[in-house]
């Protein structure tokens, strides 16, 4: 038994060496960071994907407001918790004005415009 043990113990094991084992790590970790920074996105885009469904809603939800209960007036601002609606009125002919509605989210980054054509309802001059 002791023979057995002389010749393992004698036998050199192949290994890597040092410079071997830093690039592979570096390379590791360059996968790693790349991997981590796409789920990231992935995560943040589903995020923008809700935003951009709820400020369409509420963007409607305006235009109906609008059609419903006459222009108001001047330039409005109407704050979210996704950003904020700006929507501007200017005169287009007679008793007809230009609905300008944008939507802008909290970092800017997304944004919704619509325009449209209104009846004055309320008396707006």
């Amino acid at each position: 038994m002791e023979k057995q043990f002389d010749r393992w113990f004698k036998t050199r094991l192949k290994g890597n060496t040092l410079i071997e084992v830093v690039t592979a790590s570096v390379i590791f970790m360059i996968v790693f960071s790349m991997t981590m920074n796409i789920l990231s996105g992935l995560s943040a885009r589903s995020n923008n994907r809700a935003n951009h469904i709820i400020m369409e809603r509420d963007l409607k939800a305006g235009i109906e407001s609008i059609k419903n209960n006459g222009i108001p007036d001047g330039e409005k601002v109407r704050y979210y918790e996704w950003g904020e609606m700006r929507i501007g009125i200017s005169e287009y002919k007679d008793n007809v004005y230009r609905v300008d509605m944008q939507a802008v989210s909290g970092n800017g980054k997304l944004k919704m415009y619509y325009t449209f054509l209104a009846q004055n309802k309320n008396g707006h001059e």
